[in-house]
């Protein structure tokens, strides 16, 4: 459980990736820090890094990163596995949390995704000759395969997408 003035240690969670002002704005997600099932703080792109007083013992810790100032039901991106920790009295120990980085070619088919999709609905050029609802049509399915795109390497299996470490 969580003391303020009982014990000296602490966990700190930082999160990665938050290296300058146009990452703290455009972040689209914030990060919970859960230790023994417990919500005991957030970092939220502004603040990205937590302290959190504990009473020495053993606790357990993970992080669910969500979408940030969203109430929806699907704003949880995902969870990270959850460490098992044992402190001692006095004693600190850092983590650190981020997203796990996706397939390279994930990037690649959205923005060609992208660019066939105005290409088509634009109609630049031949595709100009189609008939409309044909040039719909590829429209619809330009935009859902790189919908599609962008779930790839996706896993809701905790650990997978979002990460939790000591460092």
């Amino acid at each position: 459980m969580f003391t303020e003035s009982l014990s000296n240690s602490s966990i700190t969670i930082n999160q990665d990736g938050i290296n300058s002002v146009a990452s703290k704005l455009l972040n689209p997600q914030m990060y919970e820090i859960y230790i023994d099932d417990q919500k005991a703080g957030v970092l939220n792109g502004y603040q990205y890094r937590k302290t959190c007083p504990v009473a020495p013992g053993t606790h357990s810790l993970y992080v669910r990163a969500c979408a940030r100032d969203s109430v929806t039901p699907t704003r949880v991106y995902g969870y990270s596995l959850t460490l098992a920790l044992k402190l001692a009295a006095g004693e600190h120990k850092t983590f650190s949390c981020g997203v796990v980085k996706g397939p390279s070619a994930r990037k690649y088919l959205i923005v060609t995704g992208l660019l066939l999709t105005l290409l088509f609905a634009i109609g630049v050029g031949p595709v100009g000759q189609l008939p409309q609802r044909t040039r719909y049509l590829l429209v619809m399915i330009a935009a859902a395969s790189t919908i599609a795109s962008s779930w790839l390497g996706y896993s809701s299996a905790p650990g997978k997408n979002i990460y939790l470490r000591e460092t």
